[in-house]
């Protein structure tokens, strides 16, 4: 089992638990099938009530810093959701197994990633946490899609596609972004 550790261990201005959210980072980690040896450190900013997520991969350590607000509950404030948080750090930790394969070696990171790639490896990372049985909002992530991609059946279809993908590399992503943009323009 992945080694997880969050920060701060006690919470003060919020009512989350860090052993709640070791114990559904440690799940996810072995659902996701990261390997034994990837440590994990979820650090959680409970001052930031704003949902924000970042994570970054330094050998195989994988850390996601997270504020307070990304993981409450939407109906009870300072609240954790363990539902937000399975979503919110099976994502994070399904790109991250991404980074480790080689076949991604060629993704950007970070602010090179421009918004129809994150918002196509997004839908690829969203479809596989549906498959493992984590919740996910899939309409939501079609409306994403298509005010990135644009508006039309054979887009929509590109979405599928990527939704229902398995073992995509970072090719496969470029190659869908590269469709719907030909797509697009014939619109």
């Amino acid at each position: 089992m992945a080694t997880v550790t969050v920060t701060p261990e006690a919470f003060e201005l919020v009512e989350f638990d860090a052993g709640v959210i070791r114990s559904i980072a440690e799940e996810l980690a072995t659902l996701i099938g990261l390997q034994d040896d990837v440590p994990i450190t979820v650090e959680v900013d409970e001052t930031v009530i704003m949902p924000r997520v970042e994570s970054s991969i330094v050998g195989n350590a994988i850390t996601i810093s997270v504020t307070g607000g990304a993981l409450e509950d939407l109906h009870k404030a300072r609240t954790l959701s363990p539902e937000r948080t399975r979503l919110i750090l099976g994502t994070h930790l399904l790109r991250a197994r991404d980074r480790l394969d080689p076949a991604w070696a060629e993704a950007p990171t970070g602010d090179e990633l421009t918004v129809q790639h994150t918002s196509a490896w997004d839908t690829y990372t969203e479809g596989r946490l549906q498959r493992l049985g984590l919740p996910t909002r899939q309409q939501r992530r079609i409306y994403h899609f298509r005010l990135r991609h644009g508006f039309s059946d054979d887009i929509d279809g590109v979405f599928q596609r990527l939704w229902d993908g398995e073992n995509l590399s970072w090719s496969d992503v470029e190659k869908a972004c590269e469709e719907t943009a030909a797509l697009k323009s014939n619109l």
